[in-house]
């Protein structure tokens, strides 16, 4: 089991993403991330981060990952990532605080541009992954690339 979860809420062409003010990634945008309890199920714990943040209530995932990665010591880390999609947007166009930093929209345009280095590489090769495929994803991060590693089928 992984130790935080990270979700994004989409609508439009819009992403809402965090300017983070605690750990993990001070100072840099980011999607909704929560550490893991060891009783929580992954799924029932970003729902409850995201509503504790954001006053939305979301059921479905439009795309659910995991990304994997190896550290400086050889270790496997990993994160599970969530993508879900909203019909209506309560606060498009404001600026909100919450626990973890300053909650905005932000065009998937802005968040992928090459220049922009207030987002992680990681996302901005991430995030097109979670959108381009609806369902359960595993991905790797190798050598500063993410790889999206094929699901097999069970008969």
């Amino acid at each position: 089991m992984f130790q935080y979860n990270v979700s994004f809420l989409k609508n439009d062409q819009d992403i809402l993403m965090v300017n983070r003010e605690t750990k993990p990634m001070p100072g840099l945008w980011n999607g909704i991330i929560n550490k893991l309890e060891q009783k929580d199920h992954p799924d029932e714990s970003v729902k409850r981060k995201i509503f504790e943040e954001t006053n939305y209530s979301v059921e479905q995932f439009y795309s659910k990952g995991t990304f994997t990665w190896k550290n400086e010591q050889g270790e496997s880390k990993g994160i599970n990532v969530y993508l879900f999609t909203l019909d209506q947007t309560l606060m498009k166009n404001k600026i909100a605080k919450s626990r973890d930093g300053i909650l905005q929209w932000k065009s998937i345009d802005w968040i992928l541009d090459e220049e922009n280095h207030g987002v992680h590489p990681i996302l901005k090769q991430g995030i097109p992954k979670l959108l381009e495929k609806k369902g359960i994803l595993t991905f790797e991060y190798i050598d500063g690339n993410v790889v999206q590693i094929p699901q097999t089928s069970h008969r």
